[in-house]
């Protein structure tokens, strides 16, 4: 079977580019942020005083911190831009119905009007899930102790 005809190309494909055009909203706000962090920077450099410069100055490190994350975050987007995530795991949670897929990729990326995770970091625990488990019942470690539930599908995209 090609790939074209596989049952879920089309839907697939679609979540693809709608991904890669969150990644495009989400450099130009990205963008936007910097611009603006920069700018409060230089008023806060103008406005430095040597005999009082507290303020300025809280202000001047604050900014470079937010800029820093800020630089890291759109170095990860932009990398995300042309292939987003490498694989999808299918998995529910112990306890729960819910069939979660999970996208993996080199950075992570949420949506920010509902929270929904687009992309997760291929080092976050669940990530280990695809490099470690086989289909059925998996488990893996995170920060709140070890978590289990069922690895349905395990998919790598090629680009």
């Amino acid at each position: 079977m090609s790939l074209k005809e596989h049952p879920d190309y089309l839907e697939e494909n679609q979540r693809l580019k709608d991904t890669i055009n969150y990644v495009e909203i989400a450099i130009a706000a990205t963008e936007q942020s910097r611009k603006k962090l920069k700018e409060d920077t230089m008023d806060a450099y103008k406005e430095l005083n040597p005999q009082d410069s507290n303020q300025s100055y809280v202000r001047i490190m604050t900014n470079a911190r937010f800029l820093d994350a800020l630089e890291k975050n759109y170095l990860g987007l932009i990398r995300a831009r042309k292939k987003p995530y490498f694989c999808r795991i299918d998995f529910r949670q112990d306890g729960s119905s819910e069939i979660e897929k999970l996208y993996i990729g080199k950075t992570s990326l949420s949506r920010v009007e509902d929270n929904s995770q687009l992309i997760v970091d291929w080092r976050a625990p669940i990530a280990s899930v695809y490099y470690d488990g086989r289909l059925g019942h998996v488990t893996y470690s995170s920060p709140s102790g070890t978590l289990g539930g069922e690895l349905l599908l395990k998919r790598q995209y090629q680009a």
